[in-house]
């Protein structure tokens, strides 16, 4: 059985929820297989032959952020991880309204895409991360946190 549980529409996820969706993609003990059965069936990530090896090569970065004063502004964060080596990348942001958001989201009943980012450096990871130029009024100047997903480099 998968750790992690369903979230309501329209309703944060809370940090137990996010932890448990944590677990379910690492612990290769409770973790679950993704296998695309239906059976739940547990599996470790490294006994999957294709990843043999890779999970030992997998690290975490977690940034802090500040997104840009105005609508259509810019703020731009350093990894110091070159572009080759990072597997995925999650960008949150708080809203005015103490929700943490990706990039579209649903905020108060309306979705739409409050920001975007691009890699804009392949040696230093330069993240930039972009308000919408019309509708990021709720992340004005807020707080952000990036995690970054990458191999050894």
């Amino acid at each position: 059985m998968a750790n992690s549980s369903d979230v309501v529409a329209d309703q944060a996820a809370t940090a137990q929820q996010y932890n448990n969706l944590r677990k379910d993609l690492l612990d290769g003990t409770t973790g679950h297989g993704h296998t695309g059965g239906t059976d739940g069936k547990l599996i470790a990530f490294a006994d999957n032959a294709d990843n043999a090896n890779r999970a030992d090569n997998l690290h975490f970065l977690s940034l802090n952020f500040t997104t840009a004063y105005a609508q259509g502004g810019v703020s731009s964060v350093q990894s110091n991880i070159p572009t080759d080596a990072i597997k995925s990348i999650l960008i949150l942001v708080l809203t005015s309204n103490n929700n943490w958001v990706p990039h579209s989201s649903i905020i108060n009943g309306q979705s739409g895409i409050y920001f975007s980012f691009a890699l804009e450096d392949m040696e230093l990871g330069i993240i930039d991360i972009y308000n919408h130029p019309t509708d990021s009024s709720e992340i004005i100047h807020a707080a952000g946190r990036i995690i970054i997903i990458h191999e050894d480099f």
